[in-house]
């Protein structure tokens, strides 16, 4: 069995260091009733709850003391919806959050372009690379709650 290295070598960038993980996101059918599964089997509550029209999505967060969950519901046809019909629930992406886009963005040599408009009124970005299959975002701004 081989072993990671634990000291970043100095030719990777750090783009993200000093960076925490903002939330992890999950897909589903139902947010409200996953949401209700979550507040009855664990005492979690939801803190947000928004509907994004311009992605067809509904985004319902869940806080626990260390990291939030994001319910991401489809709401209309669109990549969430096919991604939702191709492979079930589940996890559907991890998401850092920087304190701002642009350099973090430039030392990943990622094309700016891309950034958008994402949840609670941040602007956010897909890095175009899934690392073991898991998509990344960067969100912009604002600690946790």
């Amino acid at each position: 069995m081989s072993s990671v290295e634990s000291t970043t070598p100095q030719s990777a960038p750090r783009a993200l260091e000093g960076c925490g993980v903002d939330h992890v996101a999950i897909i589903v059918r139902d947010a409200t009733a996953t949401a209700e599964n979550y507040r009855e089997r664990f005492g979690l509550a939801v803190t947000s709850d928004e509907v994004l029209e311009h992605l067809n999505v509904r985004l319902v967060g869940i806080s626990t003391s260390t990291i939030d969950v994001q319910l991401v519901e489809p709401t209309g046809p669109g990549p969430l919806q096919d991604h939702l019909d191709d492979k079930g629930e589940g996890l559907h992406h991890l998401c850092f959050r920087v304190h701002e886009l642009e350099p973090v963005i430039d030392a990943l040599d990622e094309d700016a372009e891309r950034i958008f408009p994402g949840g609670l009124g941040r602007r956010t970005f897909y890095l175009a690379e899934k690392p073991n299959g898991v998509p990344i975002e960067l969100a912009e701004g604002a600690p946790r709650r």
